[in-house]
Order: C-alpha cells, then sequence, then structure tokens
C-alpha cells in the first residue's frame, strides 16, 4: 500500500431538515421520530491527484423529492478550488439518486462503478417498485451512455483507484455499494476512512439485524404499513 498522503474533504450540498425515521428504516421503528439527513460528496486529494466520491443530485431532483439544494455539487467544488470540469477520477459508491446525479457536470471524468451495481441497476430487481424507487432512470441510462463512451471502470470487488486509494464492495443497501478507504499515517497509526453511505449501513443493521428483512439481489420485502419508497 502506497504511503501518499492525501486530504479527505466532505462538501455538504443538500440537507433534510423534516426527514422522518421511517424514511430510513425498514422495519418496527419509532418511525415518527425526526432524523434529518444532510447530503454529502467527498473528495480525496494530493498534489497529484484529485479524487471526487460520488456526484450528488441537482435542484430539479430534489425538487421532486423534497429536498433542498443548497448548491450544486459542482459548485461545492468551486469553493475549494476545484473545477468539476477538469475531474479526472470519480468514484459512483452506488447508483441511487442522491450519489450518480450531476453525471454530466463532470465531462472528462472516469468513472469507477462496481459491476454487480450496474447490473443490479438495470436487471430485474427494478421491476419492483420498493426497490427500484431510490435510482433515478435518467441517472442510470447516463452512466450507461458514459460506458459506450469507454469513460467507466468497473471492479468486481477490490480494487486500488490512486496510489493508496482503494475501493470494496459492501454491498447491503444497494448491491454494488462500496465503500472508499485511505491509511494515512497519521500519529503513527493506520487510520481507515470509509466514506458514503457504510454509516448508513450501519444504522440499519444495528436497529433490524434480520437481514432477510429485504434482499436486494432477491427483490424480497418485509411488510410495511407506511411509505413504500424507502431511502433518502
Amino acid at each position: 500500500m502506497s504511503s501518499d498522503t492525501y486530504e479527505i474533504l466532505a462538501l455538504k450540498y443538500a440537507g433534510l431538515a423534516a426527514r422522518r425515521r421511517f424514511e430510513s428504516f425498514i422495519a418496527a421503528d419509532d418511525h415518527d421520530s425526526p432524523h434529518p439527513i444532510d447530503y454529502f460528496i467527498w473528495v480525496i486529494r494530493n498534489a497529484k491527484h484529485t479524487i471526487v466520491v460520488d456526484t450528488g443530485f441537482d435542484a430539479a431532483e430534489g425538487a421532486k423529492r423534497g429536498r433542498k439544494v443548497d448548491r450544486a455539487p459542482a459548485a461545492a467544488l468551486e469553493q475549494i478550488g476545484i473545477s468539476a470540469g477538469n475531474v479526472e477520477q470519480v468514484v459512483v459508491t452506488h447508483l441511487h439518486y442522491d450519489h450518480a446525479g450531476t453525471l454530466g457536470a463532470f465531462p472528462k471524468a472516469r468513472f469507477h462503478l462496481q459491476e454487480a451495481e450496474m447490473a443490479y441497476a438495470t436487471g430485474p430487481c427494478m421491476c419492483h417498485n420498493f426497490l427500484r424507487y431510490p435510482f433515478t432512470v435518467e441517472h442510470v441510462c447516463d452512466m450507461v451512455k458514459n460506458v459506450y463512451s469507454g469513460r467507466v471502470a468497473f471492479h468486481d470487488g477490490d480494487a486500488e483507484v490512486a496510489p493508496g486509494v482503494t475501493v470494496h464492495k459492501v454491498g447491503g443497501q444497494s448491491r454494488g455499494l462500496r465503500v472508499s478507504r485511505r491509511h494515512a499515517d497519521l500519529l503513527r497509526e493506520a487510520q481507515e476512512w470509509p466514506l458514503d453511505e457504510a454509516p448508513h449501513q450501519c444504522r440499519e443493521r444495528d436497529a433490524h439485524p434480520d437481514p432477510g428483512q429485504v434482499d436486494a439481489d432477491r427483490g424480497a420485502r418485509a411488510p410495511r404499513s407506511r411509505n413504500e419508497g424507502l431511502h433518502q
């Protein structure tokens, strides 16, 4: 593993203060309790490499889903001196609407994606409204177009996208969900930086440890009394 040092930045671009817990959790829960959420993209950079993790969603998508966008993801990047139009490496953790919108703002980018995620987002599981709700078909089609333009690097499991920056397939919330990791020598200890939705996954696991409640691979689901469209 490379010892290159990177700066890691989380850029907030949107939020939903009125969100409730039933929008996060699948089975029995205190559904009416507040559960606000903020939306971020991430930057991993040093003097040699700039990697953007996820591309967020725009104001039009936010309006459709009742989310307020404070600034476009590209505008958030501009605030720290990065032009989205010049970014060459983008890790897409999965293809949910809040992670894979605004792909067109990155015309020079090579997109890193798990093979399983593309198969999932374009396969038979999308016949189920409950499973396709977190996806936006235009975003998925944009990624397919990038495949045909030769701009997608597919990974099957673990991979290194830059010296010392790795991606790891974990599955769960979406079949091809991945996390990014950067090993850094901080205070002489190896620190791991999990980016994207792994913390969200952990909250769901801790609240409802039964893995049979939702099976993203087969489209199985638990009975629910409200909010057919679970997600952020």
